[in-house]
């Protein structure tokens, strides 16, 4: 492995294990979800008895009976709407947070940034390990749901599959950026954890209230929860002004992280 990459190697070389039995996590999640959709299909009772739910209910749920009854439906309303991204989310804010404030409550930021390598090339690789580990696991996601949707005959293109999959990641690496942009700013791994969550919470929080209290409806103009679950991607496809919603962010939260590593003094240069 190139000197260049190897704070990125080190990254993943550390989370091994962890990939692992995430990805394990992963495909048995998906698998556990996939497993309920002919019952859901087949059970002309379980309609009715999401149409009798109370109207706030349906409303706190952002729920459309018809459309949950479809396998698209279903799929974005079981595992695509919630537990996939919360998944994700929370690997993404313990990684990030560890990269460059866990490594220096550590005390091996020194030695890195001992070797040849600039601070600046150190947190693109420490960003490079995180995006890589959601890639890998967004991977395992798409693979599983698009070999569920072909046994069970879903009928669900690949093309959105593999594009809901992308958004749920990318929506993980926004809350991982910030969790690392904020251990860059602090050197503090347990305030970027909090933070990061804190804010993570608040955006689902505030957007599912939003369908309620009209006057929290400004909530969605900032929540990057409702950027994502706004984008529809199961039913629409991959949009580029919707990636563009989470990416651009993303990239705002890098060169953040990067101007507070550089300006932070840690004894090195």
């Amino acid at each position: 492995m190139s000197a260049r990459l190897a704070i990125l190697a080190l990254g993943l070389r550390e989370r091994t294990r962890l990939i692992g039995w995430l990805s394990l996590s992963i495909v048995l999640l998906v698998a556990y979800v996939l497993a309920a959709w002919p019952w859901v299909r087949d059970d002309d009772s379980m309609a009715e008895a999401l149409e009798d739910l109370p109207e706030f209910l349906q409303a706190l749920m952002d729920l459309d009976t018809e459309l949950y009854m479809t396998a698209a439906g279903y799929l974005d309303g079981q595992l695509l709407g919630m537990l996939l991204p919360v998944v994700l989310i929370v690997v993404a804010i313990g990684m990030g947070a560890s990269q460059v404030a866990g490594r220096e409550e550590a005390g091996t930021m020194e030695v890195l940034l001992g070797a040849p390598v600039s601070r600046a090339s150190m947190a693109l690789q420490c960003m490079g390990a995180l995006v890589v580990l959601l890639a890998i696991l967004t991977g395992v996601a798409a693979v599983s749901l698009v070999v569920g949707n072909l046994v069970l005959d879903m009928g669900i293109g690949i093309g959105p599959l593999l594009a809901a999959s992308m958004m749920a990641g990318l929506l993980g690496l926004y809350y991982g950026m910030l969790a690392l942009a904020i251990g860059a700013l602090t050197g503090r791994s347990g305030m970027a954890r909090g933070l990061a969550a804190v804010v993570a919470v608040a955006s689902y929080l505030g957007t599912t209230l939003s369908r309620l209290v009209e006057q929290l409806e400004w909530i969605r103009s900032i929540s990057a929860y409702h950027r994502y679950l706004d984008a529809r991607t199961i039913f629409d496809g991959l949009q580029a002004a919707a990636v563009a919603q989470l990416l651009v962010p993303i990239v705002v939260l890098a060169a953040v992280a990067l101007w507070g590593l550089g300006r932070r003094d840690l004894g090195t240069p």
